[in-house]
């Protein structure tokens, strides 16, 4: 059964310094709510990195940033595929623009 995705958010949105905190309390709940699977695998769950844990949230808090982001690869690889120089050009000044979009939105949201 999967786990409950309000406590794969509540996990995976902690600062990475108190996930395993977090995690052996929600798998001390499911023990002693008699679900020793549910236990399991809550303990399998690995504290993220600090990268992961911002890409995390990122997605989570800003999915609009991330969504814009794929959608430039999309036109990027387009482009590419097509050998379109000025469009090349074009697309990877935005892709610069978005990516330190998303790596100012990143600095925000980790504090």
């Amino acid at each position: 059964m999967p786990l409950p995705q309000d406590l794969l958010r509540r996990l995976y949105t902690e600062p990475p310094e108190r996930f395993v905190a977090t995690r052996d309390a929600a798998v001390a709940e499911a023990r002693r709510s008699g679900d020793p699977a549910t236990a399991r695998e809550i303990a399998r769950l690995r504290r993220p990195t600090v990268a992961a844990w911002l890409v995390n949230l990122l997605a989570l808090r800003r999915p609009e940033l991330v969504a814009d982001l794929t959608q430039l690869a999309e036109a990027l690889r387009a482009a590419l595929r097509d050998l379109r120089g000025p469009r090349l050009r074009e697309l990877s000044a935005q892709r610069r623009a978005a990516v330190a979009a998303l790596v100012a939105e990143a600095r925000r949201v980790g504090r």
